[in-house]
């Protein structure tokens, strides 16, 4: 992976999820983006790898919503004062760690790029009790979703940047 800017190594895929998480957050009126809203946006995006494994895994989307609505709300909100200035939400410590994993996954497989099957494992490297209670409410385990991540990651090609095909023209 290239170190030019950071996001030019993310798929359009995932910077959809991270954008989608955010307007997540925004809608449950929580502070913060969370491993959960990331969660319910990736399974949310249409036509990525890591939706495609949660689909096929048959995890539901009520059983997520379900864990994001028993998410305890800000105390602000609780008490239905009104907020002085609308910001958007920001990733939490465990929101960036999964960002991190899926990061260094995508290093170690030597892709060029960090797609939504990188952040799907990045999702279960974390401990987060929400996701752990989905996949349990689903039986499964985060091992037999990481053998269905591996799997993808050793098929996935190798291609090489154009800069060294240029090179060896």
């Amino acid at each position: 992976m290239q170190n030019k800017n950071i996001l030019d190594n993310l798929s359009s895929h995932l910077k959809s999820v991270i954008a989608n998480a955010i307007s997540i957050a925004t809608s449950y009126k929580h502070p913060f983006v969370s491993p959960l809203h990331i969660f319910l946006s990736l399974f949310r995006e249409q036509g990525s790898v890591g939706a495609q494994v949660l689909h096929k895994l048959a995890i539901e989307e009520k059983t997520i919503q379900n864990e994001l609505e028993a998410l305890p709300l800000p105390l602000e909100y609780e008490k239905k004062t009104p907020l002085k200035t609308a910001l958007l939400p920001e990733l939490n410590a465990k929101a960036k760690q999964v960002l991190e994993k899926a990061m260094v996954l995508a290093y170690e497989h030597e892709h060029n790029y960090v797609g939504t099957e990188h952040l799907l494992y990045g999702l279960l490297s974390v401990q987060d009790g929400s996701i752990g209670a989905i996949l349990k409410h689903h039986t499964l385990t985060k091992k037999m979703i990481e053998e269905h991540i591996e799997m993808i990651l050793h098929s996935t090609s190798k291609f090489p940047d154009i800069e060294d095909v240029t090179d060896t023209l």
